[in-house]
């Protein structure tokens, strides 16, 4: 596999704060970054010949692990992520989420209980949907070292 571990960076931002808890989370380990905004991805129903899910499929599918970052706006996921996750059914590969580690963390200033439920619950079925393995989720500093501890004793260097 080219890349074990691939970091999905659903932020605007290409250093904000969701890369930053990324980095945190692997700092001891070579992983790759897919920023989504770096991809032009279509709304559900769209038709674009410039379309570049697939490229971010390649990606998955040579992947063993998956770390997906979000920010929260406006009390829910990025933008990004929610297009990327109503089109994970499209791929022209097979199904390349299956089977794959998913750990999963979200960060804004001041997150509500309801839009942590909600984005986990979000994050969850997308997993089960699309056969990962779901690993666990972090909404905050607390729960992301506890995700840490959980990944390095899963994935040993």
């Amino acid at each position: 596999m080219n890349n074990q571990i691939l970091f999905i960076n659903s932020s605007q931002h290409l250093n904000g704060n969701t890369v930053q808890m990324g980095m945190r989370l692997l700092k001891k380990y070579d992983y790759k970054t897919l920023s989504l905004i770096n991809y032009k991805v279509g709304f559900l129903g769209q038709s674009d010949n410039n379309d570049e899910l697939d490229k971010i499929f390649t990606e998955i599918k040579n992947s063993k692990v998956l770390i997906i970052g979000t920010p929260v706006y406006w009390h829910y996921m990025s933008g990004a992520l929610k297009t990327f996750i109503d089109r994970s059914s499209e791929s022209s590969l097979e199904n390349p989420f299956k089977g794959k580690h998913l750990y999963f963390f979200l960060q804004g200033s001041a997150p509500t209980e309801l839009s942590k439920e909600l984005i986990l619950y979000t994050m969850e079925r997308f997993a089960t949907q699309t056969e990962m393995i779901w690993e666990g989720a972090a909404t905050n500093e607390r729960e992301l070292h506890l995700l840490k501890v959980k990944f390095e004793k899963n994935n040993r260097i």
